[in-house]
């Protein structure tokens, strides 16, 4: 006998509703995954918009923003990583306006290790001026770290060049910080040095000075020229030529001091007079080289020109019209010594002198610059063969 005749009608109804149950459910299940994974790429989608959207920010527009930002601006930019182009990250062009236009010791900051150095161009918003802007490539993390603790603990965390501006910016006061971080460059050490074995008693301050009568670049161009092996003498003369054109006195003083043969055989009679003309200081070395142009060959005019200078220094106006003679007696009276007898050791000298007895402990830069005449005076007009003077013994001194 067929069983389902004896069926319970309402379990064939269970059973349909519950089939019907199912296929509603797992339909519920599709419909909710479709949705899921819709919503799911719709998102995604927008993330990679977004991250196109900044990865399509170019080199060249953040660096014309960080271009007008200040020092401390640029400092906080120095951890954002946000991935730019060509694999440069704003961080990396934060250090790079850092450098290239604050002045930034990166070298310094991460203890000498090798950078590597690429060239990045762009242009000005405002004037559309193109700049090219130096990058470092190389640099990772613990770099980034050393150079922020770097700008935390330095003072002047300066390049040599940014030192040298805010030096000229100071003019004649001058931070004594500021100062030793200066003379504690690499740069100025390789100069200063150099020129000791020319000027044994050369004061940094007084080089300093004579720097900051110049520009950077002229500096740079003698450092350059220096590390590449050229003479040293070269480019020093190449850097005081500059302060000829100039006029800067102190330089021409250093020069003088520093290179006086040279000048004497070289420089033509306009040159002569020009520089003459800029000498301001009367130190032993001017003072010497001015007297030794004015008994030399030059032309009357630089003749002239020497003997103004050293009334000048002396505070004495000359008489009218000029007399060669009476400035060569005045400022040269060895050159009319008279003796009396042909035996006679001493001399008798002309008017124009001074009788100085040296005291104990005395020596011949003491009485020079007692005298503010020079140590070669000292000795030409007495015959001395040493520099070697005795408690007791007479000078005889240029009035």
């Amino acid at each position: 006998m067929d069983m389902e005749a004896f069926e319970n009608p309402w379990m064939k109804k269970i059973r349909f509703l519950t089939k019907l149950l199912l296929v509603s459910v797992a339909f519920n299940i599709g419909l909710a995954t479709s949705v899921f994974y819709m919503r799911s790429e719709k998102k995604n989608d927008r993330e990679l918009r977004v991250k196109k959207v900044v990865l399509e920010k170019t080199n060249a527009e953040v660096l014309a923003h960080y271009f007008k930002n200040s020092f401390k601006e640029l400092v906080r930019e120095l951890k954002d990583k946000t991935v730019l182009q060509d694999g440069y990250t704003k961080r990396d062009l934060a250090l790079a306006c850092l450098v290239n236009y604050h002045y930034l010791n990166v070298e310094k900051a991460i203890s000498g290790k090798p950078l590597q150095r690429r060239k990045l161009t762009f242009v000005h918003q405002d004037g559309g001026e193109g700049f090219q802007v130096e990058v470092f490539p190389n640099l990772d993390d613990l770099d980034f770290s050393l150079i922020e603790k770097f700008i935390r603990e330095e003072k002047f965390p300066f390049s040599m060049e940014g030192l040298f501006i805010d030096l000229k910016r100071q003019g004649s006061e001058k931070d004594p910080v500021l100062e030793k971080a200066f003379f504690a460059a690499f740069e100025f050490t390789l100069l200063h040095t150099g020129l000791k074995r020319l000027h044994e008693s050369l004061a940094k301050e007084e080089l300093l000075d004579c720097l900051l009568e110049g520009n950077f670049e002229e500096l740079q161009k003698w450092v350059n020229q220096t590390k590449l092996g050229s003479s040293f003498l070269d480019g020093m003369r190449d850097f005081f030529s500059q302060s000829l054109k100039k006029g800067a006195s102190q330089s021409l003083s250093l020069w003088v001091a520093l290179d006086s043969d040279y000048i004497q055989r070289k420089f033509t009679d306009l040159e002569l007079h020009g520089l003459i003309q800029h000498l301001k200081e009367n130190t032993v070395p001017v003072n010497i080289f001015l007297k030794q142009i004015l008994c030399s060959v030059r032309s009357d005019e630089v003749r002239k020109e020497a003997a103004l200078k050293l009334y000048q220094f002396e505070k004495i106006v000359p008489k009218e019209p000029y007399d060669h003679e009476e400035a060569l007696k005045r400022f040269l009276p060895m050159m009319f010594v008279k003796k009396e007898a042909p035996k006679q050791e001493s001399a008798s000298y002309t008017p124009l002198q001074k009788k100085h007895t040296v005291s104990e402990g005395e020596s011949l830069w003491k009485i020079s610059r007692k005298y503010k005449i020079s140590i070669e005076e000292i000795r030409e007009y007495n015959h001395l063969k040493s520099d070697k003077l005795k408690p007791g013994q007479e000078l005889f001194l240029p009035s």
